[in-house]
């Protein structure tokens, strides 16, 4: 670890039992850089795998390019900006190397390295989700706001608010920690908002009331069901005009998924069968089964059950956490702990409950 960083990787002395927490120089170039990156990359390679597995479904048309917006070029532009930035950061961590009263870790170059390589990611994603006619990707906004907040504790700013800018000495460092903080938080509060749609198969009154045509904060507040709410207040209600979910949403969908899954598991079972010249069936193969209905439930709909376990996974840790939350909460009223503890108490009490 001296090899890979110049400091430990974590001190929990100096973060939680001190007045002012403080992370180490390698934990914030390792962990709070991987988290994130490692999410969009995950994320990518899922949802890659699942697109080319719904590939051959011509069940819902396919959306023509989306046109040059404002809001597309800004988010174009703030990720190019980003990769810059990384890359003049990583060039001058070169030369700082090469000065004889230098030694750059190779921590920073991880950090600046796979933060390149996760920008362009970003900014291909961008570029496809234009060209494929897509007006939002929870993945691109998830991964901007983790992002911004992972990289607010290893920003200048973070240390602002400790008083402590010794981590910050070099001024170039400074400026592109700066920098890039600054253009994060841009790319976060950009990704919340969605371009409406232009081209000759977009229905103003029908595909505007959408689900996954609704930004993120929008469908986790379901605040979208006030436009719906509003337009039968003043329209007259037409379920036909009200098509809020997509195809691909439906149960007629999930049927026809689960169908073709069926009838594979079907025409399978008969092909180990074969009826020989006497009409006795016999068996060919050394493993023989009917048709499993779990198979063709899995093959059909395994990105769903993905998820929903993932989500299961983690709501059996979260409902444990309130009472464990309020027992520190209670003994934090009674000794002398930090001030910020109580706040950090309150928060993910909030956000367990």
């Amino acid at each position: 670890m001296v090899n890979f960083c110049d400091s430990e990787f974590w001190n929990w002395d100096s973060f939680w039992n001190s007045d002012t927490p403080v992370l180490t120089t390698c934990f914030r170039h390792s962990v709070l850089v991987f988290v994130p990156c490692a999410f969009l990359w995950t994320a990518s390679i899922f949802n890659f795998f699942r697109e080319r597995y719904d590939r051959s479904d011509n069940f819902q048309r396919k959306n023509a390019p989306s046109p040059w917006t404002l809001l597309t070029i800004a988010k174009l532009m703030l990720t190019t900006a980003l990769i810059l930035c990384s890359v003049a950061e990583a060039l001058y961590l070169l030369y700082e190397d090469s000065l004889p009263y230098r030694h750059i870790t190779k921590v920073n170059y991880f950090s600046v390295v796979f933060r390149i390589l996760t920008f362009i990611l970003a900014i291909y994603l961008q570029v496809a989700q234009k060209r494929e006619g897509h007006l939002n990707s929870y993945t691109l906004s998830l991964f901007w706001i983790l992002f911004s907040v992972c990289n607010f504790f290893s920003s200048p700013f973070f240390d602002a608010l400790s008083v402590s800018l010794d981590g910050f000495l070099d001024p170039s460092l400074f400026i592109f920690g700066v920098i890039t903080f600054t253009v994060l938080v841009a790319e976060a509060v950009l990704s919340l908002f969605t371009d409406p749609q232009y081209n000759m198969f977009w229905d103003a009154e029908k595909d505007e009331f959408i689900m996954k045509h609704q930004p993120l904060l929008s469908r986790l507040f379901f605040s979208w069901m006030n436009r719906i709410i509003w337009h039968g207040y003043r329209n007259v209600f037409e379920v036909d005009k009200l098509d809020v979910l997509a195809p691909k949403m439906r149960t007629a969908y999930l049927h026809q998924k689960l169908q073709n899954q069926w009838t594979k598991e079907e025409n399978r079972a008969k092909e180990i069968f074969e009826e020989d010249k006497t009409g006795v069936t016999r068996r060919e193969k050394c493993c023989q089964r009917g048709p499993s209905l779990l198979l063709a439930i899995i093959r059909a709909l395994w990105p769903w059950l993905l998820a929903a376990a993932v989500l299961e996974f983690i709501y059996s840790f979260v409902v444990l956490l309130p009472p464990i939350l309020l027992d520190y909460l209670i003994t934090y009223m009674g000794n002398d702990e930090p001030s910020w503890h109580g706040y950090v108490y309150a928060f993910v009490l909030f956000l367990a409950a």
